[in-house]
């Protein structure tokens, strides 16, 4: 089943080859080497997408709950966690193992061991066809729309 979008290409995306420094982003889905403030590229975005599949799955936004309790201080503390290793615990009993495998690889620690953006659109793909996770087509293609032509 092909997975089609509008602009750019998984290629052009996994090909990135710059590096980028400096702080930004939201603390709830920043990834540890761009916290550190340490060279960064495409991998801390793979890393924010776990984030974001966690939340899709979990139905939890640790960040919002939070703010919700604290201030913009307690992000950095959670940031600075993440940065130290703390990620949110997965749950095979709450998410199917193959969607908890890709979220605990986009959260790798090393950023060169998280799966490049073609890779994350072939997991994707392959969980659908094997219907082992409640994921439709609508979102795979939402979820990937900046990746594939």
């Amino acid at each position: 089943m092909p997975i089609r979008s509008g602009s750019i290409s998984s290629d052009a995306v996994d090909s990135f080859e710059g590096e980028i420094t400096g702080i930004a982003g939201s603390y709830g889905y920043m990834a540890p080497e761009v916290f550190n403030g340490q060279p960064y590229n495409q991998k801390a975005d793979i890393f924010s997408f776990g984030v974001f599949k966690y939340i899709l799955c979990y139905r939890i936004v640790p960040s919002l709950m939070i703010m919700s309790n604290g201030d913009r201080q307690d992000m950095v503390v959670l940031a600075r966690k993440v940065s130290q290793g703390y990620r949110q615990p997965l749950n095979d009993q709450k998410a199917p193992p193959s969607v908890n495998e890709l979220i605990a690889s986009c959260w790798h620690e090393s950023p060169e061991s998280r799966p490049s953006a073609s890779s994350i659109m072939k997991t994707l793909s392959e969980i659908l066809e094997k219907g082992t996770a409640i994921i439709s087509t609508a979102f795979i293609q939402f979820t990937c729309s900046t990746y594939e032509d």
